[in-house]
């Protein structure tokens, strides 16, 4: 990943895994390219399943990550897109949680929020 943090693909980074999250465009000049921003916005898909699921339930960030054997600032950097998250760390969201982390696209013009 060239983008070292994904939330560094929205246009206000601290909008990263809420519903008004904006998007930069693909710029290969700026070092910003399609698959960094599809796997970003794949991340903050996640992020906001995992923190619409942890609302429902009553659940703090801190007993998920208990739960995942995973230390608290870890999973709140990859939930707040100050790290990338791994398909492991994504799978193991959606197995704990009971939910499904990412959209399925109907095509490839859905990969990207754009």
């Amino acid at each position: 990943m060239a983008v070292r943090e994904p939330r560094k693909l929205c246009k206000d980074p601290s909008k990263f895994g809420t519903v008004e999250a904006e998007w930069l465009q693909p710029d290969e000049a700026a070092g910003i390219s399609e698959q960094d921003l599809m796997v970003a916005y794949y991340t903050h898909q996640a992020a906001l399943a995992v923190r619409r699921s942890l609302a429902e339930r009553g659940m703090t960030q801190r007993q998920l990550a208990q739960r995942l054997g995973v230390k608290d600032e870890t999973l709140g950097r990859k939930l707040r897109g100050e790290a990338w998250a791994s398909l492991r760390d994504l799978l193991s969201w959606a197995r704990e949680l009971g939910i499904d982390v990412l959209p399925v696209p109907e095509s490839r013009a859905q990969l990207l929020p754009i």
